[in-house]
Formats: C-alpha cells, structure tokens, sequence
C-alpha cells in the first residue's frame, strides 16, 4: 500500500507544471503541548535518517573545535544529535517557542551536553543580535518553511549574510520544497511516517503547503547576493532542497566524527534520502 501511494506521489508531481500557492503556517510558534510532543518523540527515531543526513552535511563544514548557530532548533533533538555525532563542536540553537525551548533545555542537560550545547529563546530574524560568538557554520534545517512570509525569509537571510561577512561562516540550509499538487501533501506522512502521532502529520501537510519552491528561495539567497552557493532540488521526488556556502575556515574534521550507529530501518532511510542529492553522497 506504501509502495503505490509513494508511485502516486511520484508520478502527479512529475506531472504537475509549478507549485501550488504558499499558504503560511496556522501558527508562527510550535507551542501548544501536543505539537511540542508529537514532534519531539518523532524526533526520537522517525527523524534520525534526516538528522544524519544534515549532521554529516553540517560536519563537512565545520572545523574541529568549531562553533555552529542552528535556527530554528525545536526540542533540540537535532542538536543533540550533532553534538553526539560531533564531540569537539560547541552549539548554539535559537528557538522562538519559549515551551519548545524549555523541552529541549531539559533534553540536553538530561543527556549532559548543556556545557556545550545552548538553546536561546530568540527569533531568527533578528539572529545576528543574539550571538557575540564567532560562528564557524550556520544550519537551518526545516525552519524556513515556518516564517510567515518571504520578507520575513528575505530578512532572515540577510542576517546569516551579516554573520558570514563578519566571521566568514559556511551556511547549511536543508527544507522542503512546496508540492505541486495539494494531494501530494497530503499523501507525505501516509507514506514516510504511517505510524506518527496524528498531530505530527498534521503538522508535516502544513509544513509542505508553507514550504518556499526551490526558485523562490534561490531567489531569495541571490537577492541576498549569496547565489554563489550549491542549489539542490532532490531528484524523483522533488519535495526537498539544500542550498551550501562554504565557509572561510577549511574543514578538516573527518576524524572527529563519531559515527554511532542507526537501526536498520533509519540506515535504509538515510541512505534514501542520500540518493536524492547524489551532490551530498
């Protein structure tokens, strides 16, 4: 059944010429109590091939003893993913959510990496007057898709312009890609996450409806005058995208990655999403 609603997906976006119309999320902040929860225990199993793909992408970038600013940072748990992956980085996440950030404070002192992994209570529009600390990379990974309008993500990146001209850092920026069709949406979460908390999935059909197409925010990091970067749409199933700068500081940091290990099943997901963007492979 997964199987032929994944081909469905598949063949009506192929088909479909352009995008449907954004429609911004319902809320700007996730904080009602079973939003907050839905997302943190996907975050648990369900969203670990996605963490690693954007720990990997992230650490290619980032220098050992290196600093990385993440917007947009929910519960933390892909802070703390990071983190584990990356034992010599320190991290600082800002979160606008005061609830969500208050959950992923408690998170990561439960796990004992409060001394080098910050969640800030903060807007990401305003980013660059929340860090004195020079900042190696900047990430961003499904947090765009959440600021209301394409001014308020026109200005947020300028703000990681301002903090790449000031410390040369490299920027990561992993989101999904709006559909072309509303169904497509809608059939997301019944293939890629069947067995999440309604709530969650939900949240997820919402997220793809707000989420800017690939040109749009191409566009939007030219206007920037960041169009020198790495633009990716993945291939067949054209719902994510990634756009990289490389920073000043030269990674050379491919010994301080601790590789953990994936279930079975977020393995063969990981590997999934890495086939869509044979760039990052």
């Amino acid at each position: 059944m997964h199987v032929l609603k994944l081909i469905r997906l598949l063949v009506q976006e192929a088909l479909a010429r352009r995008p449907i119309m954004r429609v911004p999320e319902p809320s700007l902040v996730m904080n009602e109590p079973g939003q907050i929860e839905a997302f943190h225990q996907q975050g648990g199993e369900a969203l670990l091939p996605v963490y690693h793909f954007n720990a990997l992408a992230t650490s290619r970038l980032t220098p050992r003893g290196g600093t990385v600013l993440d917007l947009g940072s929910g519960s933390a748990r892909y802070l703390a993913y990071l983190a584990e992956r990356r034992p010599d980085l320190n991290i600082i996440g800002i979160e606008l959510a005061p609830d969500m950030a208050a959950l992923g404070r408690q998170h990561l002192k439960a796990l004992g990496l409060s001394y080098r992994v910050e969640l800030r209570l903060g807007d990401m529009t305003t980013v660059s007057s929340l860090v004195t600390e020079r900042i190696d990379t900047i990430s961003s990974v499904f947090s765009l898709h959440h600021l209301p309008s394409l001014e308020s993500v026109a200005t947020c990146i300028q703000e990681m312009r301002q903090l790449r001209e000031r410390d040369g850092s490299a920027i990561w920026v992993f989101d999904f890609a709006r559909p072309r069709r509303l169904s497509s949406a809608e059939l997301f979460s019944s293939v890629f996450t069947p067995n999440a908390h309604a709530v969650f999935n939900e949240d997820t059909k919402h997220s793809l409806v707000a989420a800017l197409s690939f040109s749009e925010l191409r566009s939007e990091f030219a206007a920037a005058c960041l169009e020198s970067g790495q633009h990716h749409l993945s291939r067949w199933m054209r719902l994510y995208q990634t756009h990289v700068f490389p920073g000043q500081a030269a990674s050379c940091a491919e010994a301080a990655w601790n590789p953990g290990q994936l279930s079975a099943d977020s393995l063969k997901n990981w590997r999934g999403l890495r086939n869509l963007f044979p760039a990052h492979a």
